[in-house]
């Protein structure tokens, strides 16, 4: 069995890229051993992650950042030292996990398989969308778009896009009429938009937001899809956003909603305080907390991780033990692809880490299978999550 101090000398060499060919199929040998052996490893990237992220705000080297590992590990007693330190691991918050696993050149031997699966599945998300003006006429925006004004029927320019982010800027005496816009992300894609008082949306992919192009004393828009609000604060204005039957209120908050369909929203409240109301009552919720909506009306209020729900802003995808089936359903989503599952109990398998949005589908996976019992095969346009063979 490895030691305490072999492991942590592996690993120093591992995050360093200074493993020889014998070290590291002791490593691989090691963490074939068994699934704690898996954990155990994946702890010690989220705890190096998690230093490293505090390093670089404090503007610290990444040196500072190991020897604070190193001397914590050699704080406790020797028969202790990994079993002490993979507790501790455990209730950090997993950020980041794929930039060490795969930007380490990490586990050679594996990833020289004929058909790695970063080759199988290149697919990248994209950013685009389709905006739909008060005329009906159509203007697809594009990530890599120079700034392009948006005018409307009589036009007057009320914004413009640029680099995968639709900002307006009209002035509220402009329009007697409310003259209402949408836009529509395609899946594979996701864009942002600044509406005219200047709330920032995230739009995730499959999702349509509809809103004025100048708001009145009431902010109302309407969402299908998963969304997350920057809203601008306004005490005389109350921002309300409507997903299929249900209306989520504020005056100047932050949150996300997940409303592709009726059989489950959700809300999310990152900061301030949301209403939730449903034709079965209305919610108050505080920060960390989520209201779960089903198609009854039926409301559920937990306590969450609001980074885990909503990660997906900020180019990543943040998991904590979540269970594969929306893992998958998140990945279909980003990549535009079809994923079913070989067997139901797979679907349960649950998986801590972070993906890269700005990797391909086959990266994702790749990383997914390094620290799980889990294989995916492509049949026609399908890929099928399958139990690895031994």
């Amino acid at each position: 069995m490895m030691q305490g101090d072999n492991f942590t000398s592996l690993f120093q060499k591992y995050i360093n890229k200074e493993l020889s060919e014998k070290e590291l199929e002791q490593l691989q040998s090691w963490l074939k051993i068994s699934p704690a052996n898996k954990k155990q490893f994946v702890s010690f990237l989220s705890l190096y992650k998690t230093e490293i992220l505090l390093a670089t705000r404090k503007q610290i080297n990444t040196d500072v950042a190991w020897n604070r590992i190193h001397r914590r590990l050699n704080q406790s007693p020797r028969r202790h030292n990994f079993r002490v330190w993979a507790a501790a691991a455990s209730i950090l918050l997993i950020i980041g996990l794929s930039i060490f696993i795969f930007q380490q050149t990490s586990f050679k031997n594996d990833t020289a398989k004929e058909h790695s699966l970063t080759a199988l599945y290149p697919n990248m998300g994209d950013r685009k969308a389709v905006l739909t003006l008060s005329d009906g006429r159509t203007v697809f925006l594009k990530a890599d778009d120079k700034r392009m004004n948006i005018c409307e029927k009589n036009g007057n320019i009320v914004g413009y896009n640029l680099s995968n982010h639709l900002i307006y800027e009209t002035s509220s005496s402009a329009y007697k009429v409310p003259l209402y816009n949408k836009i529509a992300v395609p899946a594979g894609s996701e864009y942002t938009v600044t509406l005219s008082d200047g709330t920032k949306v995230w739009l995730n992919s499959e999702s349509t937001l509809e809103y004025p192009i100048v708001f009145s004393s009431i902010r109302n828009v309407r969402l299908q899809g998963e969304a997350y609000f920057e809203v601008t604060h306004n005490p005389h204005a109350p921002f309300v956003v409507h997903a299929l039957e249900v209306q989520v209120r504020v005056l100047g908050t932050k949150f996300n909603v997940s409303a592709y369909h009726a059989e489950h929203i959700s809300v999310t409240l990152v900061e301030g305080k949301v209403a939730v109301t449903s034709p079965q009552g209305t919610d108050i919720l505080i920060p960390g907390n989520q209201a779960q909506v089903s198609s009854t009306g039926k409301h559920v209020i937990e306590t969450v991780n609001p980074v885990i729900y909503t990660s997906w802003v900020t180019g990543r995808f943040e998991f904590n033990d979540t269970p594969m089936k929306d893992i998958m359903a998140q990945l279909a989503l980003w990549y535009n692809v079809r994923i079913e599952f070989a067997s139901p109990e797979l679907k349960n398998i649950t998986f801590t880490g972070a993906i890269l949005k700005s990797k391909s589908l086959g990266y994702a996976l790749e990383l997914i299978q390094k620290v799980s019992n889990l294989d995916f095969e492509k049949e026609g346009e399908v890929i099928v999550v399958k139990e690895q063979k031994n």
